[in-house]
């Protein structure tokens, strides 16, 4: 959204994109923890990208991810804080793996969507048609081959560490019983790391949802919990 921002005034969006004399709210660096997460549906996300609900190609301001949150939580000054970005103090984990290796300066969705449709792009480069989450579709799971076959195809060996789901079986080559033993738990990852042990193609999967033995650990649950605790 804000590539390039180095002075925050330049990074702003108006409370009302389809008012030219509305109030325009520039980014900080203030942001806290919270529960509340921008929508990222096909719907909200068009809103937040062109500042209308339906998409048109010029212009591509970036405008609308105020007005798309008021509208989903329903609270015209906390939608306000869409614009706080976190300060280096309160991620230091992330902020020292930017600083010290070498990360994306710019993350660009396959889908401008949900979830699933995004991960089916990220293992396979197509969500073969899928551009909701939709249930029925990911349990008979998705048909294009996954760059985990073209791996094995090439003689390359790759693993899947996971702590609650594997998102990737929602594709179908994934289901295949030969690759069950790719499969192994978090606790699992640890002890390769150590023992030098990983393959040549590692893919990690954090726990995604609150359960009774454990924590979610991807980052947007991870703080939810920590607001709730």
């Amino acid at each position: 959204m804000y590539r390039g921002c180095i002075d925050p005034k330049t990074c702003s969006n108006p409370v009302d994109p389809l008012n030219p004399d509305s109030e325009v709210i520039s980014m900080t660096y203030n942001a806290v923890y919270q529960i509340a997460s921008p929508c990222h549906e096909i719907h909200c996300v068009t809103q937040q990208i062109f500042g209308a609900e339906s998409a048109s190609i010029e212009p591509v301001l970036m405008n609308g991810f105020i007005a798309n949150f008021e509208k989903e939580t329903k609270n015209d000054t906390y939608s306000l804080s869409v614009m706080d970005a976190f300060s280096p103090d309160h991620i230091p984990a992330i902020y020292s793996l930017a600083k010290e290796y070498a990360v994306y300066d710019a993350w660009y969705s396959a889908v401008p969507g949900p979830t699933m449709v995004n991960r089916a792009f990220a293992a396979s480069a197509t969500s073969h048609g899928m551009g909701t989450n939709d249930p029925i579709t990911i349990a008979l799971g998705l048909p294009q081959k996954t760059m985990f076959k073209q791996l094995e195809e090439m003689g390359l060996d790759w693993r899947v560490y996971f702590q609650d789901i594997p998102s990737v079986l929602q594709h179908r080559d994934m289901r295949r019983l030969k690759t069950l033993n790719k499969f192994k738990r978090f606790s699992k990852f640890y002890d390769d790391v150590g023992k030098g042990k990983l393959p040549a193609f590692t893919w990690l999967e954090p726990a995604y949802f609150d359960g009774p033995l454990q924590p979610a650990s991807d980052q947007v649950r991870e703080r939810a919990l920590r607001i709730a605790n």
